[in-house]
């Protein structure tokens, strides 16, 4: 199977914690709240991401057994 819009929306969400971590990396939170807010930004894309990848590997189960 090709790429699915499950696996470009996974790519996207990986880019943007690379970004976000880079941010953190480079010094770029200005407080601690900002820390803890881009680090949960981080978490809740992760959750997301997992979600995502999930609903593709049964999009993808489905299509097989059709």
């Amino acid at each position: 199977m090709g790429k699915t819009w499950f696996h470009v929306i996974s790519e996207e969400i990986e880019k943007r914690i690379a970004d976000l971590q880079e941010f953190l990396g480079g010094r770029g939170a200005k407080n601690f709240e900002q820390y803890c807010e881009i680090c949960g930004q981080i978490k809740g894309l992760r959750a997301t991401q997992t979600y995502i990848e999930e609903l593709g590997r049964a999009y993808a189960e489905e299509q097989d057994n059709d």
